[in-house]
């Protein structure tokens, strides 16, 4: 929630600094120039920085649900093995009882 309210702000405040600063800009890139306002210049790099960001937590995140998906599997794995070993030391439990009581 406070990520949002903190987005709300940054985006009024940098409408109001695009606002203020209408003014035509030239903008060269490699062999292409053109101009436009620098309001238009500010929101285009807004949006682009924002998208960047959002792209690599995007990876972020990917890359954190392959991790606890794996580590869930090999938990899952280590409890099945857990069980049997469990069911496996019973049943030699058992057995020694049993032969315990066939001596008696």
């Amino acid at each position: 929630m406070i990520y949002l309210i903190f987005a709300m702000v940054f985006a009024v405040l940098v409408s109001f600094f695009a606002i203020q600063n209408a003014i035509p800009v030239t903008i060269h890139f490699l062999a292409w120039s053109g101009t436009t306002s620098f309001a238009i210049v500010v929101f285009g790099s807004t949006g682009a920085g924002i998208l960047i960001a959002l792209l690599s937590q995007g990876m972020v995140q990917l890359r954190l649900r392959l991790s606890l998906r794996q580590a869930e599997s090999r938990i899952h794995e280590l409890e099945q093995a857990l069980i049997k070993t469990e069911i496996l030391d019973r049943d030699t439990r058992f057995e020694e009882k049993l032969e315990a009581e066939r001596l008696l």
